[in-house]
């Protein structure tokens, strides 16, 4: 057998792996005998190029305030306040501000992922 390069698999290393032989399986998973990739916990796509399926995402202020007070929709999104208002939060879902959901915007919404929800997960 050979002991092939990496991104190379195959008993003479004639198969590239997904990702090609300079990023396969985007360093993020193991390339198999086929030349696809089995992923990491957490990581999808063909070429394992896509975070997903992360709990609450990762807090946002800066490292100078590890534990931040509650704010209003944890800053994902503007409370609809007042009289004629519903009290609720609506979420922010869109590019610069991220894709949130949730009663208080603290949950991705379903197929985005990332600290700002703002990865579009890959099937």
């Amino acid at each position: 057998t050979c002991a092939c390069p990496t991104g190379y698999v195959g008993t003479q290393c004639e198969i590239e792996c997904d990702g090609g032989h300079t990023n396969p399986c985007s360093l993020q998973g193991r390339c198999l005998s086929d030349g696809s990739c089995e992923c990491e916990p957490n990581v999808g796509g063909q070429t394992c190029n896509a975070t997903c399926a992360f709990g609450k995402p990762a807090v946002t202020q800066p490292l100078t305030d590890p534990d931040p007070a509650p704010v209003p929709c944890s800053g994902h999104g503007v409370c609809l306040a007042g009289a004629t208002a519903s009290g609720k939060c609506q979420c922010f879902n869109d590019v610069s501000n991220g894709r949130w959901t949730g009663a208080a915007c603290d949950v991705c919404l379903s197929g985005y992922a990332g600290p700002a929800c703002s990865y579009r997960c890959v099937n």
